[in-house]
């Protein structure tokens, strides 16, 4: 790839390497410059531009990150790879479970180009349904094919993200005399909440007094795949009533004690093939602690040997500083891909509206909305299992466009980060455009409009717009339509060009 400084009547298919500020608009990095982008140039009176050429063994960024991110989730069916924009393709993950990253492999990766680069989340981090668990980033506007080959073919086994294959637990919480029931109350709803982290149903909770053979009868009854101790008293010895009364139930205890703080007098074991988990008494905070890490890897299926166990203690202080400020306060604990609405809009011409439902259904896109003139038709209500659920709103005849957009915003859910405005026939554009719509949308990155524009610069519909211009999509009153809204928005504006 060349890189370097050209004249603007030279520079008709490269890259622009920076954006270009004009008194008509800007033109961004990373664009390829066409015919028409010269003419602006040239007319603007710019000089010099900064510009990339590839060559002929170089990939451009788009096609490298998608070959490269498509060789990592191949082999996984919890992960997905979104859409490459601007040399991303974010790794998401499908279901709750941990994640596991081979360093060795994703190191090798790392090593083969320095314009190829994945950063992943920690091995064995907890992630939930939609977390972005991973990114890759081609640093170059383009690089050499061989390297991506290279990548492509050391991919396999870098990333995985492992199932929880438990799906029932049962509690026991013991009480001694004079304990507190609102600690027990409050140690309840934090067990609770991590185990429908994990997509585990708490299915018993069993209240006995803090004796072994209390104890010990509570745990020959529980139906749960997992059980669960919650004693009232803290677990200080391996033949305490907590581990005693495990072996004596049948089971057997592998392990007391483990090198993360908060959460050290912790014990596990098994009863038959169900684990059982004596809980310290740090889990009835929900503040992170070493029973998340115990009880994490045995949902998964890990088996967890004393040496599993000693390797905890590198980053096993988890008490809380300021830098990480109870990290389960947050009901997100990672960053997950933004919630995206389409919003179909259409007349009276129902058949338009369900094809163009059909091929919503195949995008990125998380929610449907139908915003038509016309009921419903029966084939609206017929969902296939694991398909998006599309809600039909009706208006009154006569409705203009308007109205059509503001029917949508004010029905937005609070749980949508952003709506993708959809008129029906749009389909025509394709699936990838959607998805690339859906990928660029990024508002940390002062992305929060994206939209489809011709080589001209001329933009079209659909177009995705994020949380911040809901109230005014919604206030069909203002006279503001989505046109002008785009053309105000300035610097939060990423056209994708058809």
């Amino acid at each position: 790839m060349k890189f370097g400084s050209a004249r603007p009547d030279g520079a008709e298919g490269a890259i622009l390497a920076h954006s270009l500020h004009l008194h008509d608009g800007r033109i961004r990095k990373g664009r390829v410059l066409s015919k028409a982008d010269i003419e602006r140039l040239v007319g603007a009176g710019i000089e010099r531009v900064v510009v990339a050429r590839l060559e002929g063994n170089d990939l451009p960024e788009d096609k490298a990150a998608e070959l490269i991110a498509q060789a990592l989730v191949a082999d996984c069916k919890l992960l997905t790879a979104s859409a490459p924009f601007a040399g991303r393709s974010n790794l998401i993950a499908q279901a709750p479970g941990l994640l596991q990253v081979d360093s060795d492999r994703l190191t090798a990766l790392n090593l083969i180009d320095p314009a190829i680069t994945l950063a992943t989340l920690a091995n064995n981090s907890r992630v939930i349904g939609r977390a972005l668990v991973g990114t890759l980033k081609i640093i170059t506007y383009g690089v050499d094919q061989a390297c991506v080959a290279r990548a492509v073919g050391a991919a396999g086994g870098v990333i995985a993200v492992r199932p929880v294959i438990l799906r029932t637990a049962s509690l026991i919480v013991t009480e001694v005399v004079g304990s507190s029931s609102r600690a027990s109350k409050k140690g309840m709803i934090s067990v609770a909440s991590r185990l429908d982290a994990l997509g585990i149903r708490l299915v018993e909770v069993a209240r006995v007094r803090h004796d072994m053979p209390d104890i010990c009868h509570a745990i020959r009854n529980c139906i749960g795949e997992l059980i669960m101790l919650m004693t009232g008293s803290a677990t200080s010895d391996p033949e305490d009533v907590g581990p005693q009364a495990v072996r004596e139930a049948g089971g057997s205890v592998a392990r007391f004690g483990i090198p993360v703080d908060p959460g050290n007098l912790l014990f596990f074991g098994a009863l038959g093939q169900r684990p059982v988990i004596g809980l310290p008494g740090c889990a009835k905070s929900p503040a992170l602690n070493g029973a998340d890490w115990v009880l994490e890897r045995l949902a998964c299926g890990l088996e967890l040997g004393d040496r599993d166990i000693a390797q905890m203690g590198a980053g096993g202080l988890l008490k809380e500083i300021p830098i990480r400020p109870q990290p389960r306060r947050s009901t997100r604990l990672v960053a997950t891909r933004p919630r995206v609405t389409a919003a179909v809009l259409v007349g009276v011409d129902t058949n338009a509206a369900i094809q163009t439902v059909s091929f919503l259904r195949e995008c990125a896109v998380d929610q449907l909305m139908v915003i038509s003139q016309c009921s419903a038709p029966d084939e609206a209500s017929k969902t296939r299992p694991g398909s998006t659920k599309i809600v039909w709103h009706a208006l009154s005849l006569g409705a203009d466009y308007s109205q059509h957009v503001a029917a949508a915003a004010t029905r937005l859910s609070g749980q949508t980060d952003s709506v993708l405005l959809v008129r029906a026939g749009d389909e025509a554009v394709g699936r990838a455009r959607i998805d690339t719509l859906v990928s660029a949308f990024s508002p940390a990155d002062g992305r929060e409009i994206c939209c489809l524009a011709t080589p001209e610069g001329r933009r079209e519909f659909p177009v995705l717009m994020g949380r911040r211009y809901f109230e005014t999509l919604a206030d069909a009153t203002t006279g503001k339509g989505v046109a002008e809204i785009v053309a105000n928005a300035g610097e939060y504006v990423v056209d994708i060009e058809l």
